[in-house]
Order: C-alpha cells, then sequence, then structure tokens
C-alpha cells in the first residue's frame, strides 16, 4: 500500500514551466513504485488523455486535476488545486478549464467556481493561494466562506516538504491551518523529474519571460520539485503523517474513466427517414444526374459501398458531409473535385461531394473506406481560401456552436527552434548559433540524433564549448510544447456539446476549440472534417465567374471543360505553366517539356510521379511513353494494371490491383496489403510475404514467380502515390490550364491579383505574360482598378501596389473617380483628393509609376511640379469663393524630360517591376542567343549542370583565400530573385575588370547548394555590353579540300563548346564553295585560348576575325 501520492504535478502542457514530459513523467511514477499519479497542469487540461492513456499501459491510476487561478472574492486571488473525485468532478475540471481561457484575464469567478465545484476535492496550495496576501482575519472569513459553499470533506490545505531549519511562513500557514481546523495534504509542487531539469527550467523561463537565463533566478520557483520518491517523502513530511496520509485517502477517494464521455455525429436533417434509407435514396438520385442510366456497374459499386458505410455505421457521417455540400453549391461557392482518398468512392461522386467518376478513372473505394482497418477515414473538402469561413458558419449555424469545433494544435521546440531560443537565453553569439544550425544534417530528424551520427558537427561540439553548452540546453527542451495554435483546417461536429465530452479553450476565431489534438479526440467518438481553404480554387472561381461575364453566361464552368483539348495540352507541353497548381515549378516545367503530355493521365502521372525518390521513375515513363525502350512486366499478368504507366509503379492502387491478380486478394485485404508495405513493419511484412505467396500458389502461380513479384512489390511500392488524389488535383491544374489557354488575359489578371505579395511569382508571371506577346499596362489613375484587370492585349496594373499608396488610398482614390468622374487633368487630381491622404511622396510615385500618362506624358515635369501642385491647391482653397479660378491657371515646372532609362528605372523603384519596357529591351536579340533563365528558375535548376543567367550586380565583396589569392561575391538581382554568385580566383582574375555595380551580366555556371542556400558557382561573367561587342565580331573558318573531314568537324564543334560566349562562327567550304553558320549553341567567346586552338586544327591563314559589317574576301 503507498504511503504517499503525488498530487500537484505539473507537465509540459502548462507551457514553458515544466520540463515534466507526459510518458516520461509516467514512466518514472511507475519506476518509482507510485500506484496512483495526479496531473495539475496550470488551467489547462491539454495532457489529460494522454496522461490517462498512459497511466493504462502503466497500470498506474491517473488523478486529474487542475491549478485554477480564482478570484474567491474581490481582493483574494490565487491558485487553487483541485482534484476530480469522479466523472462529473472531471466534467467541472472541463468547465473551469474552459471558463479561465475564455476570458481576457484567467481568473475564474468565485461564483462560477462554486458553481463547477461540488464534485471535486479543493486544496489551498502553500504557495500562490487566493488568501496567501490577506491578514489572518480576513482570511478566516474567506476560508469559512469557502468551507460552507465546498464543505469541509473536501476543503484542504496543501503543505510543502518542510525545510530546515523550517521558515516562519510555513509555520505560520500551518499554524493557522491547525486553527481553523483544516485537513492538511503534503503536496510536492512537482515541476521537473531530475536535479538536473532544473537547468532546463530555469532555460525555459528565460524563453518564457524573454529574459536572459542570468536574469533569472532559480529562486522564483525554489518551492517546485523533482518527483521524488516514497521514502523521500516520508523524511520530508516525517512530523506530519496525517498529511501523508490524506495524500492517499483522496487518491482512494478518486476514480475517473474519461473516455466513458462518448459522443456521435450530429443527426443531419432527413426528415422522418433512417440514415440509411436517406443516403441510399440520395444516392441514386445522384447516380442518375451523374450517369444518367444506370447499368449493372454503377448499380454494383454503389450497392458495394453502401453495404460497407451501413456496416460500420458511417451514414451520418456522408450525410453531413452531403449537406454542407449541397450548401456551397447552391450559394455559389466553387468545391473542390476532391481531395485524398475519397475521390475514389462512387458515393461520394453521387452525393456531389466529389467531382471525379472513380469508374472512369480506374480508382478504387477500399484505398478510402476498408472495413477492415481499425481506424476510420476522414473527408477533406477543398474550399476557396476566401469562402472556407462561410461554410463553417453554416454548419456551426445548422447543428449549434456548441457542437462544432475547431482543434488544438502544438507548436513544439524543433531542433533549430531550440537552438535559437535556448542560444537567446544563454547569450550565445548570432554567429555561432547560426554556425551551429547550419551544421545539421538536413535528414537527421532530432539534435540528439544529429549529435551521434554526424562527425563534423560532433567535432565541432567537442572543440567549442560553448557550442556544446547551447547543444546540451537546446536537446533538453527539443520537443517541449512551446504554444498552441489552430489546426489548419480540422472541424469535428458531436451530437452532445462538445464541452460534455472533452476539454475546450472557450471561442475560437469560428467556433469552440478543443484542448485535445486530433490524435486524442477519436478516443471519444469524435471524428475529423477537413475544411481546407485552397487559394487555387479561390484563382478558379473568379475565373468562373469573370468567363461567365465575358462569354455573357454561356461559358463553361470547371466541371463540364473538355478533358481532352490539344491546345491545353499543347500549352503544357510547353512548360508555360507558371500559376498551374502543381506544374508550375522550373523542374515540373522541365518535366512536362520532356514529357509532352498527350492525353489527362499523362499529367495525372507526372503530378505522382514528381516527388523525392519517385521522381527517378520519370525518365523511364516518359521513355516508355515515346517509344524509346521497351515496356517489360515482372509478369505478363501484370500488363493489365500497369500498360497505362508504361510498366512504371506509379499509383498505390496499382499494387492493390498486383495483389487481387496474382495473390486472390479482395481489395480490403489488398489495401492491407498497401498499408503494411508503407509502414515497412519487418514482421508484418513476413507475414504478408507468407500470405501472399500461399495466395498465389492457390491462384496457379509458381512460387518463384510469387516471391519475386512480391519482391519486386516492396521495391517499388513506397514510390506508389494516391491515384484518388493525383486525379482531382490534375483537375484543378487541368481546369486552370484550360482558361489560360483560351482566355490568357482573364487568367493572368486574375493570379497576378492572388500573387501581388509575393514578388518572386509576381515577376515569374509578367515575365510569360510579356513573352506571349502581352502587355503590362502601367497603373493609370483613371483606369486601375483595385486589382490587376483584363484590358485589350494586356493586363492593368493596379494603384495599391505602388509603394507609398496601398490597398486603402487606392480604394479612395477609385471611390472618388466612380463618384464624380473620371480625373480631366494632373492638377484636377489634386484638388479632388486633397481631402484625401495622399502626400507629396505618395503623389511623386504615381508620377513615377506612371499612373498620369495618360493626363500628362513628361513624367520629369510632373515630378518638377509636385511642390507647385501643393501650393497651387491651397492657395485655391484659401481663396475660397473671392474669385473665379480654374484649374487651367496652373502651369508646370520646367524639367528635362526623363531617358527611357530613367523611367523604366523609377517604374521599379516604386512597384518593383519595369512596366512600360525594360533596359535591357535594346538588348532583346543578345539575350535571345543564350536564353538566360531568370535567376527563380535558375535556383530550381538541376544541380551541376551548366546554365545561363543574367541580372544586375547590387553588390560585389572581395575576399582573400587561404593561400592569399582574392576571389569575390556577387549579389545578382533581377526581377524575379536574388542570388550568389561565387567566383573564386582562376575566374575572378579573368573577369575582374567587367564587375561593376548595377551593371548588366551574363553568368554561366553550375547551381550548387549549401548550408547557406542556392548559389552560382561562376566559370565566366559577361558584361552585358561587352557581350554586345562580342556578338558584333565573326570568326571565319575556312575548310580547305585537305582539312575538312567529319572528325576534324567534331573536333572544332567540342573546341568551341569549351569557350562560349556571342560570337558568332562561320564557315567557308572551300569544296563547295558555301558559306554557312553555326548556330547560337556554337557562339564563343573570342580570346587567345580559342585562336591558338583553332588555328593549330585548320591552320593559321584558314582563321579571320572581322566585325558584322565588313566583308571578307
Amino acid at each position: 500500500m503507498d504511503s504517499f501520492v503525488h498530487l500537484q504535478v505539473r507537465s509540459e502542457y502548462t507551457l514553458l514551466e515544466s520540463t515534466c514530459r507526459i510518458d516520461t513523467l509516467v514512466d518514472r511514477a511507475a519506476s518509482l513504485g507510485y500506484s496512483a499519479l495526479a496531473l495539475t497542469d496550470r488551467n489547462v487540461m491539454y495532457g489529460a488523455h494522454k496522461f490517462y492513456k498512459r497511466c493504462k499501459e502503466r497500470k498506474i491510476k491517473p488523478l486529474f486535476g487542475l491549478e485554477l487561478d480564482v478570484e474567491v472574492e474581490e481582493k483574494a486571488k490565487g491558485t487553487l488545486l483541485l482534484i476530480a473525485v469522479n466523472l462529473t468532478g472531471y466534467q467541472q475540471l472541463m468547465a473551469l478549464s474552459a471558463q479561465s481561457q475564455s476570458r481576457s484575464e484567467t481568473w475564474v469567478q468565485a461564483d462560477f467556481f462554486y458553481r463547477h465545484s461540488s464534485h471535486l476535492i479543493v486544496i489551498l496550495p502553500e504557495e500562490r493561494n487566493p488568501v496567501a496576501s490577506l491578514d489572518r482575519e480576513h482570511a478566516r472569513e474567506v476560508i469559512q466562506a469557502m468551507r460552507e459553499r465546498i464543505g469541509p470533506d473536501r476543503l484542504y490545505v496543501g503543505c510543502l516538504p518542510a525545510h530546515l531549519p523550517e521558515s516562519e511562513e510555513r509555520a505560520s500557514w500551518i499554524a493557522f491551518a491547525d486553527a481553523m481546523k483544516m485537513k492538511r495534504v503534503a503536496c510536492g509542487n512537482v515541476s521537473f523529474l531530475s536535479e538536473e531539469d532544473k537547468k532546463w527550467r530555469r532555460c525555459l523561463e528565460a524563453i518564457r519571460s524573454n529574459r536572459p537565463l542570468e536574469d533569472v533566478s532559480p529562486l522564483e520557483w525554489r518551492e517546485e520539485h523533482v518527483l521524488f520518491s516514497a521514502s523521500y517523502a516520508e523524511q520530508a513530511w516525517a512530523h506530519d503523517d496525517r498529511a501523508m496520509t490524506n495524500t492517499v485517502a483522496i487518491a482512494d477517494r478518486c476514480s475517473v474513466e474519461p473516455d466513458q464521455l462518448q459522443t456521435t455525429l450530429p443527426s443531419p436533417d432527413h426528415r422522418e427517414e433512417r440514415s440509411r434509407d436517406a443516403l441510399r435514396k440520395i444516392c441514386f438520385q445522384g447516380a442518375n444526374e451523374r450517369y444518367g442510366r444506370l447499368d449493372k456497374q454503377v448499380v454494383e459499386r454503389l450497392e458495394h459501398e453502401l453495404a460497407v458505410i451501413e456496416k460500420i455505421a458511417f451514414e451520418d457521417y456522408f450525410l453531413i458531409v452531403w449537406d454542407f455540400m449541397a450548401y456551397a453549391r447552391n450559394a455559389g461557392v466553387l468545391t473542390g473535385p476532391g481531395r485524398g482518398s475519397a475521390a475514389g468512392s462512387i458515393v461520394a461522386y453521387c452525393l456531389y461531394i466529389t467531382d471525379v467518376d472513380p469508374l472512369a478513372y480506374g480508382l478504387l473505394f477500399e484505398r478510402f473506406l476498408n472495413e477492415a482497418r481499425v481506424s476510420l477515414p476522414d473527408i477533406d473538402i477543398d474550399f476557396p481560401d476566401h469562402r472556407r469561413e462561410e461554410v463553417i458558419a453554416y454548419v456551426r449555424n445548422k447543428y449549434g456552436a456548441a457542437h462544432v469545433g475547431q482543434i488544438i494544435t502544438f507548436g513544439t521546440f524543433g531542433p533549430r527552434a531550440a537552438l535559437r531560443d535556448a542560444g537567446k537565453a544563454l547569450g550565445t553569439p548570432q554567429a555561432l548559433i547560426e554556425r551551429l544550425i547550419r551544421a545539421l544534417p538536413s535528414s537527421v530528424a532530432t539534435l540528439t540524433a544529429a549529435r551521434t551520427s554526424d562527425p563534423k558537427l560532433l567535432e565541432l561540439l567537442k572543440e567549442n564549448e560553448q557550442a556544446n553548452t547551447l547543444f546540451q540546453y537546446a536537446e533538453a527542451i527539443e520537443g517541449l510544447p512551446r504554444h498552441t495554435s489552430l489546426h489548419a483546417a480540422g472541424v469535428v461536429l458531436s451530437a452532445r456539446p462538445l464541452s460534455e465530452v472533452v476539454p475546450t479553450a472557450g471561442e475560437g476565431p469560428l467556433t469552440v476549440v478543443t484542448q485535445f489534438p486530433m490524435e486524442d479526440l477519436e478516443a471519444y467518438g469524435l471524428l475529423k472534417i477537413d475544411f481546407l481553404g485552397l487559394r487555387n480554387l479561390t484563382l478558379l472561381e473568379q475565373l468562373r465567374d469573370e468567363v461567365q461575364r465575358v462569354e455573357s453566361g454561356t461559358g463553361e464552368a470547371p466541371g463540364g471543360l473538355p478533358m481532352d483539348d490539344p491546345q491545353t495540352l499543347e500549352m503544357l507541353a510547353s512548360g508555360k505553366t507558371t500559376g498551374i497548381f502543381q506544374f508550375e515549378s522550373t523542374g515540373m516545367q522541365q518535366v512536362l517539356k520532356k514529357l509532352k503530355p498527350t492525353t489527362f493521365e499523362d499529367l495525372v502521372a507526372v503530378n505522382a510521379l514528381y516527388r523525392p525518390g519517385p521522381m527517378e521513375q520519370i525518365d523511364v515513363y516518359i521513355a516508355g511513353k515515346h517509344g524509346r525502350r521497351e515496356v517489360n512486366y515482372v509478369h505478363p499478368d501484370l500488363a493489365p494494371m500497369l500498360s497505362k504507366t508504361y510498366g512504371v509503379i506509379v499509383y498505390q492502387e496499382q499494387v492493390m490491383q498486383v495483389a487481387v491478380q496474382i495473390a486472390g486478394y479482395s481489395l480490403a485485404q489488398a489495401d492491407l496489403l498497401r498499408r503494411a508495405v508503407s509502414k515497412k513493419d519487418r514482421e508484418e511484412l513476413e507475414n504478408e510475404k507468407a500470405s501472399f505467396v500461399n495466395g498465389a500458389l492457390a491462384n496457379g502461380y509458381e512460387e518463384e514467380t510469387a516471391t519475386k513479384i512480391y519482391a519486386w512489390i516492396l521495391r517499388f511500392a513506397n514510390y506508389g502515390f494516391n491515384r484518388s488524389h493525383a486525379v482531382a488535383y490534375s483537375f484543378i491544374a487541368y481546369q486552370l490550364a484550360y482558361y489560360k489557354t483560351h482566355f490568357p488575359l482573364v487568367f493572368f489578371s486574375a493570379y497576378l491579383s492572388m500573387v501581388e505579395n509575393d514578388k518572386g511569382r509576381l515577376g515569374k508571371a509578367i515575365r510569360e505574360l510579356k513573352n506571349q506577346g502581352l502587355h503590362l499596362y502601367p497603373p493609370a489613375v483613371n483606369k486601375s482598378t483595385e486589382s490587376f484587370t483584363a484590358e485589350e492585349k494586356g493586363v492593368r496594373f493596379p494603384l495599391q501596389i505602388i509603394t507609398q499608396v496601398g490597398r486603402q488610398v487606392s480604394r479612395k482614390l477609385i471611390l472618388e473617380r466612380e463618384k464624380r468622374g473620371a480625373f480631366v487633368s494632373f492638377i484636377n487630381f489634386c484638388e479632388r483628393t486633397a481631402h484625401l491622404p495622399v502626400n507629396r511622396r505618395m503623389l511623386a510615385n504615381l508620377i513615377k509609376a506612371g499612373a498620369f500618362d495618360d493626363l500628362y506624358s513628361d513624367r520629369a515635369k510632373l515630378l518638377a511640379s509636385t511642390d507647385r501642385a501643393f501650393e497651387f491647391v491651397d492657395f485655391e482653397r484659401d481663396l475660397g469663393q473671392l474669385f473665379e479660378r480654374g484649374s487651367g491657371d496652373f502651369r508646370y515646372a520646367d524639367a528635362t524630360p526623363f531617358t527611357q532609362e530613367e523611367a523604366y528605372m523609377y517604374e521599379k523603384e516604386v512597384t518593383g517591376f519595369y512596366l512600360s519596357g525594360h533596359p535591357l529591351d535594346k538588348y532583346e536579340p543578345l539575350i535571345a542567343m543564350r536564353a538566360p533563365l531568370a535567376l527563380a528558375e535558375a535556383e530550381q535548376a538541376p544541380v551541376k549542370t551548366e546554365l545561363w543567367t543574367m541580372g544586375a550586380i547590387e553588390h560585389i565583396k572581395q575576399i582573400r583565400t587561404k593561400n592569399g589569392q582574392t576571389m569575390a561575391f556577387l549579389q545578382l538581382s533581377d526581377e524575379s530573385a536574388t542570388c550568389e554568385v561565387v567566383l573564386f580566383p582562376n575566374v575572378y582574375r579573368q573577369v575582374n575588370h567587367e564587375l561593376e555595380e548595377q551593371r548588366y551580366v551574363f553568368v554561366r555556371g553550375k547551381r550548387t547548394v549549401d548550408q547557406y542556400g542556392n548559389k552560382i558557382i561562376a566559370d565566366d561573367v559577361i558584361d552585358v555590353e561587352r557581350a554586345q561587342d562580342e556578338a558584333e565580331t565573326v570568326l571565319y573558318i575556312k575548310w580547305t579540300h585537305e582539312s575538312h573531314t567529319n572528325e576534324q568537324s567534331r573536333r572544332l564543334k567540342k573546341m568551341l563548346q569549351k569557350i562560349p560566349g556571342f560570337s558568332q562562327v562561320r564557315v567557308y567550304n572551300e569544296k563547295t564553295n558555301q558559306l554557312f553558320a553555326f548556330d547560337d549553341r556554337y557562339r564563343v567567346r573570342i580570346n587567345d585560348e580559342l585562336r591558338s586552338n583553332v588555328k593549330l586544327l585548320v591552320g593559321e591563314e584558314n582563321v579571320a576575325e572581322r566585325k558584322r559589317s565588313e566583308s571578307i574576301s
């Protein structure tokens, strides 16, 4: 029998105030021989379920409590230690915890506390209790009132372990309790598990209070203790047996099983019908709408799925989702075609939950719902991100706010965050913190694993004591919860009010919030529905609505677009996929150019394959598609499952189909095999192997064949992707691509508006828009709206992106224009906006952006006249009605007109982009010779593969290497990104005379990645003016009868490609009397090395250099 039970224990979920991790805490209690243990986090119950579950595993009786901040009277505020006696008491704890978090102050008011304390043990802890700061007379009155409201049998005073010598405060508290005839109970006040943890507790306090560690005194929590043993307790309370005995008595008195608080889904409104009948009726009605005449395949699939759904009592779940999806459709909300494995369900398709026909695309229901699987799936629904809350509000209003909840999540200290936060607390130099972070191997999940697996990191920690100290602190706090957040999409629904089932945390921005994360909620009968906001659906919805408007209501909705449109597939094959969901990365663009998709299935496959691991199969797939390799199968019977993907396992469903074909599995069994393969559990895989081989033998296959196929499954199955998800998301991509192909101006105006705050994406889209021959018109005070807008042959830039203008002022300017008509002149604009917050800087920026070009085209004069304009408006206002004056009296200041380059630079200064032109426009033929990648594209290019890029040199930094040589780092920028270019000494020596800040240069080099990010290692840097000069020079080579052989020609081309540049190479063939030019791939940089090598090859007399304007005899 226990002699002592810990009744006051805070865990990691008293955020940043305890180092006790739940599992470790319970394990430690078990190792100390305790048969009961309490969890009493401060005001919260975040860890209650994990605590309960672990206690059950370790056969320890769980006691549930709180340290609750209560205001028992106006001046009597403090902490009460509460323990639930039974399940009702546990629910009272939930109510008190929710109340403490629903107020701006955490203090729970006395009336609410007393109404929810009838089944609680109430302990006044020795420290921070509500009467601690009161004089004794007042304290007696408060405790007497509490005793009357709570009852003497549930009210205790806590006492901490005795100090030697005993403090006056403690002696006074014990005497006061005795005088009040209060029962005493021993409280360990636990917040760490070992003496060493006190260091980490101090670090957490420094982080929590944003103080340096040296400013945090351990005396601040001197009464907190480790989880000590019963023998230690017997010594600490040696003179207070009753306090010890009361801990055991309280533990014996309390018994709570929280998982008795079960709920179900709320009942959807389907009149008097049973759920199964309602679901069946709606499904067949939808099937008739979807398919027209119902054939045998449709009916059998529907009946099969409905039977499984009914067997696991999942009807209400489907009906709830059907109901809010019907609301969304009726409200004009564009819903996603499907997400995850739910797209494999014909029931979901017939309920209009998904828009992917599982029969047409060969999708499997068992990948979604499998009666043999222990856990039930959830349905994830995509909505336009600006309308997600609208649908959640509908659900909340339908079922009641108390029955609909958002889900809490916990942000924990990750490896890098732990190093940063601990480093800040310790005062570690920032450079050392960043050095440690860069030294972390990217593939290692934890700091401890990194320490043991990375030799370089281990060496750094051994060499640098400060680094090792920081690492120890970071290891200690890594994984602890740091803050709370909300699940990005998850919502739970309950037939009972959520607050009766699980702890809640008051109101979130949309609904009540659970204190348990999703993985804990399932134990109480709660299922999650994910309401996801997808920005690309917002874009698709806008495109749908705008096309409907442009086409006068005759345009096709996304779901009705032809899925085999040649122009759309051609656009995708060109790689011009900026703004196309899932297909817009530089790497994916390269894949599409190689793939040249001709069917929607090609898009689905490449979408599934473009991930780490499976990516290596992309070239295999492409070679198979284009007939460049023979498609082979491990066994001929696999051809029906793999022929569409040219022998490559692309989808998880293919693994399931192989198991059905070869081993005679049911689809439900095949799904379990798929899950076993993904989990990589060796024992489970061996069991599955035996089952697979036996099934294959029974199906008439040889054991060797079965073993070979099973090994092949294990090798490639992890590459498989969820086909249902790939099809659904490829639908969105294809629909966007269709609109982009057939309505480019509508697409670009909507997409540019969507990414207006993302300079990289905005720049990339603007480049593609211009490359398609469309115009980007500068902002105009009489034409710009609050977003990018389509005009004839182009898109108009909005006002709000201009520096200093912003959305609010832009809106006011547009409102003024709509109310009183277009602005008729520059000074008219100034007069009419005098009451608006348009200052001199803002006006100047509007001028620089070209916003007044339609009213007065000389930007230099306008810019010089801003002060004069403000004075003119002020003077007119002062004159009032005394004189008649008009804006025609305004005179512009004289100024020299801007050059084109000056106008371009001002545009870029205030908008971030060149609008009316580009400083490099005059170099377009030169740029076309090398087709350099934009820097954003270069950062996505294959590593260590030669590339050309270009940009302006923002900054040059020279350094000396260890052996005294000079090298340099360039900060190169263009409209898409900024990138570091490294010039090692051998390159720097050759090009340093061409390097100048703010000059445009071509860079030839290779992308590399290190701990600092992307870099380009330069092999050559060519100033754009130098490149222009090179392009004016032609290298002539004459092939004589003797020298012209195929081998010589190959050698020459190889030689030319070693020194690429901009000078064209022309060859005169003496034998045929023909002069021809090599294509741009063989343009060269003419230098002494090239001259020497070419002359050696063909003879000095057969080489000449001429300007393009010169002839050669």
